[in-house]
C-alpha cells in the first residue's frame, strides 16, 4: 500500500530585520530576563497558533482519514511544544473520536 500525502503547506518566514521585531514593552516579561533582550522576535501566541495549526493538519492527514499515528518527542528543549502539540490534538479528537487516534512516546539523546 502506497502511502498518499497532502500537498505542502505554505511555510512561515521569520525575518530577523528591524520591522519584523516586536519591542520587549509590548509583552509582559520576567524581570530577570529584560535587561538580556532587545526585542521579541516570536511572541508565544504566534508560536500557539501555529503548534494548533499543525495539529489541525495532523488530523486532517491521518487522523480523520482512520490512520493511526505514532509521535515521538525528542528530549532536548522539545517538550514544551510537543506538549502543546498534544494538546491541541486531543482538542480535536475529542469532537468525534471514541478512543485516542494516536500513541506518543519521549525519547532522550545523549
Amino acid at each position: 500500500m502506497a502511502l498518499e500525502f497532502s500537498p505542502p503547506r505554505k511555510a512561515i518566514h521569520v525575518h530577523d530585520t528591524p520591522e519584523a521585531r516586536y519591542e520587549v514593552t509590548a509583552f509582559s516579561v520576567p524581570e530577570h530576563y529584560a535587561a538580556d533582550l532587545d526585542h521579541i522576535m516570536l511572541p508565544h501566541g504566534l508560536v500557539l497558533d501555529r503548534t494548533a495549526r499543525i495539529a489541525q493538519d495532523i488530523h486532517e492527514d491521518y487522523i480523520a482519514t482512520g490512520r493511526k499515528v505514532h509521535l515521538l518527542c525528542v528530549l532536548k528543549g522539545g517538550q514544551q511544544f510537543f506538549s502543546d502539540l498534544i494538546a491541541a490534538l486531543r482538542k480535536l479528537c475529542h469532537r468525534g473520536c471514541k478512543t485516542t487516534p494516536f500513541t506518543f512516546d519521549l525519547v532522550r539523546c545523549k
